[in-house]
């Protein structure tokens, strides 16, 4: 009789496993297995960890400024009217770009003159200017070119001013619609 260790017909214990493993057949051919592979990641899906999980990266986005008298809107009724118009940015923001239109209703044929000022923008409590002034927002229009400005960063939460005041003010029907947004760089999802 022989024990563990012995000799068995000449082989050692474990001497012709050629490869295999105790319960596990991983000889030759089943030992390759194929694996698929997922394609690449499209370009605009680089920013996502994993689904429904964005990673941090800059954007140019929009701001809108919302006005805090009519709507924005001056007319007879709001006469010397100074109407700020304000935002609060979500994600760290920086203005880069007024953007500021301009409508008026003529009143019989009169279009209401005078020009939309503004005394400054406001990040915080930075005004976003070199000398205190007035500055006609009229020049930031959609077909403005080399406007472009670097304001101070803001961070969520932070106000975002900038007050609007007509030089002359309009009469009977006519109104001067002013709205504005700001262009600029952002860093979040």
């Amino acid at each position: 009789m022989e024990t563990m260790g012995e000799e068995l017909d000449g082989d050692v214990m474990g001497d012709d496993l050629d490869g295999d493993v105790m319960g596990y057949s991983t000889v030759g051919a089943a030992r390759r297995r194929a694996v698929a592979r997922l394609p690449a990641k499209p370009g605009w899906r680089h920013g996502i960890a994993t689904n429904g999980v964005n990673l941090p990266r800059p954007g140019l986005e929009p701001l809108p400024m919302v006005p805090n008298v009519a709507n924005g809107q001056f007319d007879a009724t709001n006469v010397g009217a100074i109407i700020t118009h304000s935002a609060r940015p979500q994600r760290p923001f920086r203005g880069e770009r007024l953007l500021v239109f301009v409508a008026r209703v003529a009143d019989a044929g009169v279009v209401p003159p005078g020009m939309v000022m503004t005394s400054g923008v406001f990040v915080g409590t930075q005004l976003q200017q070199l000398q205190i002034g007035e500055i006609n927002l009229e020049t930031y229009g959609p077909g403005a070119f080399g406007v472009r400005h670097a304001h101070s960063p803001a961070a969520p939460g932070i106000d975002i001013n900038i007050g609007t005041r007509l030089t002359v003010a309009p009469t009977g029907t006519q109104k001067v619609q002013v709205s504005i947004q700001i262009l600029g760089s952002t860093l979040g999802n």
